[in-house]
């Protein structure tokens, strides 16, 4: 079966080149070894190549298997004329092997610029939340300091300046849920500074 096959594609292909044949218009050879191999086929797409190349073989009394390693020793060539055949770009042609390496340059260069920026974005929110950190500090130190022993308070100025310092404190954290409310819609390096301005605008 298989070699009736083989005997029908290379009848089709014989009919189809026939009058190309006919008229004399295959005029190149290329030596394969010391042998004899006619290239009308290098044009062709890779099925109807192959059976071309069985066709000449047996039509020009050559060798079998002379094809089948003419197709291994070129199998480079015959790819470089595939990724032309396909490539957009008809002024520059690159290597299979230069597309390969261009290609695997512009996917590191791409993986690093992700990290860069995403690490950016962590030290900047990390910066940001030190220095909230040692102005609260800094508050909390005066607002202690303000309460010596020389300043005696009765009962109820303590009640109403702790009442006042809760009110405050609850200010603040409403201040804060409002400001990440209000930044929420934004991301990354935006909605930090985002939160920055508002913070220094609103609770300073």
């Amino acid at each position: 079966m298989k070699k009736l096959l083989t005997t029908s594609v290379a009848l089709s292909v014989l009919i189809v080149s026939a009058p190309a044949l006919a008229e004399g218009t295959v005029t190149s050879v290329t030596a394969v070894d010391g042998e004899v191999i006619s290239t009308e086929c290098t044009n062709l797409r890779r099925t109807d190549r192959a059976a071309c190349m069985r066709l000449k073989t047996q039509s020009d009394g050559l060798k079998k298997g002379i094809a089948k390693r003419y197709i291994q020793r070129n199998k480079g060539v015959l790819k470089q004329v595939r990724y032309n055949r396909r490539s957009d770009d008809k002024d520059d042609k690159l290597t299979l092997k230069e597309q390969r390496m261009k290609n695997l340059e512009e996917r590191k260069a791409n993986r690093l610029k992700t990290f860069q920026s995403h690490q950016s974005r962590i030290d900047q929110k990390k910066e940001w939340q030190k220095e909230l950190q040692e102005k609260r500090l800094t508050q909390l130190r005066d607002r202690i300091k303000a309460l010596t022993p020389s300043n005696v308070m009765t009962r109820e100025e303590f009640r109403t300046r702790a009442r006042k310092l809760d009110a405050n404190t609850q200010s603040r954290r409403e201040t804060v849920k409002r400001i990440h409310e209000e930044c929420r819609s934004q991301r990354g390096a935006e909605r930090i500074e985002c939160m920055r301005k508002k913070t220094e605008d609103q609770l300073d």
